[in-house]
């Protein structure tokens, strides 16, 4: 049960939970200015993210953490806020269960925390269309069974962290409109399942590297607007599922190969 006092912190009335209501106080379940919804299929709790820090904390390790106690094999967790600016909260990163977090066009701001490192579970990671700054955090790569990771649309800064190459079940990287520098990151080509990389809009810099050859289940790889230089490595030429390739808009970039099977 919840207790009372956190109806006075409330800044919504909309909380999505299935059973949600057996936590929800009478005063609280009683007045018109509550909804309670169903959601069978995926659980979604609006209810977390409308409370202030400190009440955070506590409902991620009252509640969310003992949902894996009724059977839930994940906790998939998706949100919108209505005014204000927040950052990404701390405390999602302890909630063992959570196999897919999706924070998308929420206006979230600051950095991405070091301890995403914690969400070993998670599968799917999207934090798109924000305005998150700062660098991709090394820690990422303690994802391991990651399967897409989209940061794309933010104000991320520096390089690709070179730990991206450890995440070896990713499929999809969207990293595109964002301020990332420095080179692509050669362990890039241990990626050996990635289908789709979205690196264009950034700053990126210096060779496309010859090890992306690895990578014989690339489908789309989408650079254009960049700084690349230098030549296509024409072992990317001959990736056999490679059917999307655009890297228009980087000055010092030039193609030596055809590409026989794109499309565009």
């Amino acid at each position: 049960m919840l207790s009372k006092p956190l109806f006075a912190h409330l800044t919504s009335n909309h909380f999505v939970r299935m059973n949600l209501a057996r936590f929800l106080p009478p005063e609280l379940t009683a007045t018109k200015r509550v909804v309670i919804e169903s959601q069978s299929d995926q659980p979604w709790d609006h209810f977390y993210f409308l409370l202030d820090k400190t009440y955070q904390d506590a409902y991620a390790e009252l509640v969310l953490k003992d949902l894996k106690r009724w059977s839930w094999e994940a906790v998939s967790i998706q949100y919108t806020i209505d005014g204000g600016s927040r950052g990404i909260p701390k405390s999602l990163f302890t909630l063992s269960n959570l196999s897919c977090l999706a924070l998308e066009n929420l206006g979230l701001v600051g950095e991405i925390p070091c301890e995403i490192g914690l969400m070993s579970g998670v599968v799917e990671l999207s934090f798109s269309d924000n305005l998150l700054s700062g660098v991709i955090p090394e820690e990422i790569g303690n994802l391991s069974k990651l399967i897409r990771l989209d940061l794309g649309c933010n104000m991320l800064i520096g390089c690709i962290p070179q730990s991206i190459g450890l995440l070896v079940e990713l499929r999809q990287l969207y990293l595109h409109n964002n301020q990332l520098d420095s080179l692509i990151p050669e362990t890039m080509g241990n990626l050996l399942n990635l289908q789709d990389v979205f690196l264009f809009n950034n700053r990126l810099e210096g060779r496309i590297p010859k090890k992306l050859a690895r990578l014989t289940n690339l489908c789309s790889f989408h650079a254009d607007n960049n700084q690349l230089g230098g030549p296509i490595p024409k072992e990317l030429a001959a990736l056999p599922h490679l059917f999307e390739c655009d890297l228009r808009n980087n000055a010092g970039l030039y193609c030596l190969e055809q590409f026989p099977a794109l499309r565009w």
